[in-house]
């Protein structure tokens, strides 16, 4: 194995003494490695509540809304069709939280800030109370759907399937207050102000300060008292301000380079055995953690740094399906021979006929270095099976990729020169074919 390991001279068997100060910084900057894949999901809702409040100017009680491409651009890998509704909560400030469900076509859920799922919000409706550490479940009744967050900290974010509807659903949704319940302030809906945001996780030191800032914010749960530990050896201690000397600054900065490397390597190259979907294909299954982040009792750390690096929370209707029903996810982000995607490079896919969606099917492309939306100048990313799409003769759709509109009528996304991408299938209530992995999917190719 060419893994490249410092070396050391020894004395007696025992690392020699001109050595040791090496050998603390190597150790530091392993655990910064893993301290930086570990908080990967809460850096990610951070950014994103900071969107929430400083470009949506929105409260607690309000609702940011992400309809247009350049609104929703700063999330991690949105899907362009249906309008996003994003509500973020502190619930040590606010104390228990009523969300007041108008019935129809949403979907949804409250996530803590670890991104564990907390409470599914789909079209039945309905009233919903989180309480958060410490706080005592209120008695509504048996009609009340009572959840609790580990975190102070949550996030509900709907989305309106039908988009003729979305004006009237929106309006009817209520955010307020426990405490304020019988006069609460109104719930308005408010849209980004136009400031060019990005929920990703920041480069460099900017991430751990990011860090610090959110951990100062929450309590340590038991299964976190290791990873408190090193973060506290790092600097990052709730009660102390965030000011590491220039060792740490350098070994911290070197640590958000290489975790942010494992965690591109990790989520662009899935090797997990959950991910496959077909051995003739580079597509992957792109959701491989579960909702609460544990599988047969064991922690997802290298699954839930993946998922996390590119994308934002996760319901059981993602985590598993069924046939007819939830969603299911497929991703590539390399050409047929294992090259990533080239935004400056035309490609083509070829998808077959009869998709396995009961509802409707989409490919979306997303900048790998973001992950996000590319910033292509037709402000369009997305092709899905409720577009008049060109069809070829045997059903299947062709779909092209690149830089360039091609001369002839085609069904094309643009992509972004010099940037890196990759794309999504999604199959809205996917068919047992997907689950039987009985309907193949090409890979994308270079176009010829």
């Amino acid at each position: 194995m060419d893994v490249p390991v410092p070396r050391w001279d020894t004395v007696l068997g025992l690392p020699a003494p001109q050595n040791l100060d090496d050998l603390y910084d190597l150790r530091d900057l392993q655990a910064a490695c893993l301290l930086y894949q570990w908080g990967l999901p809460i850096v990610a809702m951070a950014r994103l509540e900071r969107a929430v409040r400083e470009v949506v100017h929105a409260r607690a009680e309000d609702v940011g809304a992400f309809v247009t491409y350049a609104e929703r651009r700063g999330i991690l890998t949105p899907n362009t069709i249906t309008p996003y509704y994003i509500t973020c909560v502190d619930l040590s400030v606010t104390g228990p939280i009523i969300l007041d469900v108008p019935d129809g076509p949403i979907a949804g859920g409250v996530t803590d800030f670890w991104q564990r799922h907390i409470t599914d919000i789909g079209p039945d409706g309905g009233r919903h109370v989180v309480t958060g550490p410490g706080h005592s479940p209120p008695d509504l009744g048996t009609d009340v759907r009572v959840a609790e967050s580990r975190t102070n900290n949550i996030m509900c974010g709907l989305r309106i399937l039908t988009p003729d509807a979305d004006g009237d659903l929106i309006r009817r949704f209520r955010v307020r207050r426990f405490d304020q319940r019988d006069d609460p302030p109104p719930t308005r809906v408010l849209h980004p102000d136009g400031t060019t945001w990005f929920q990703a996780q920041p480069a460099g030191l900017d991430y751990f300060r990011e860090l610090a800032a959110i951990l100062a914010r929450e309590p340590v749960e038991e299964r976190d008292r290791f990873f408190a530990g090193i973060a506290a050896t790092l600097g990052i201690r709730r009660e102390r301000p965030f000011e590491p000397g220039e060792r740490v600054q350098e070994i911290l900065t070197e640590a958000a380079r290489l975790g942010e490397a494992f965690a591109q390597a990790t989520a662009y190259a899935k090797r997990f055995p959950t991910a496959t979907y077909r051995p003739d294909s580079r597509w992957t299954r792109v959701a491989n953690v579960e909702p609460s982040h544990v599988r047969d009792g064991l922690g997802q750390f290298f699954e839930r740094a993946a998922w996390f690096y590119e994308a934002t929370g996760m319901s059981e209707g993602m985590a598993h399906p069924t046939p007819g029903s939830g969603q299911g996810y497929l991703g590539t982000y390399t050409d047929g021979d294992g090259d990533w995607l080239d935004g400056g490079r035309a490609y083509t896919l070829r998808v077959p006929a009869d998709p396995p969606a009961r509802q409707f099917w989409s490919v979306c492309v997303y900048d790998a270095l973001d992950r996000t939306l590319p910033g292509n100048p037709s402000q369009h990313a997305e092709l899905s099976s409720r577009d008049a799409l060109v069809t070829q003769p045997d059903g299947s759709v062709i779909i092209h990729f690149g830089p360039d509109r091609p001369a002839h009528r085609v069904n094309w996304i643009q992509t972004v020169p010099g940037r890196p991408w990759f794309a999504y299938l999604r199959l809205y209530a996917p068919t047992e074919p997907y689950f039987d992995r009985t309907w193949p999917l090409p890979d994308i190719e270079p176009a010829h």
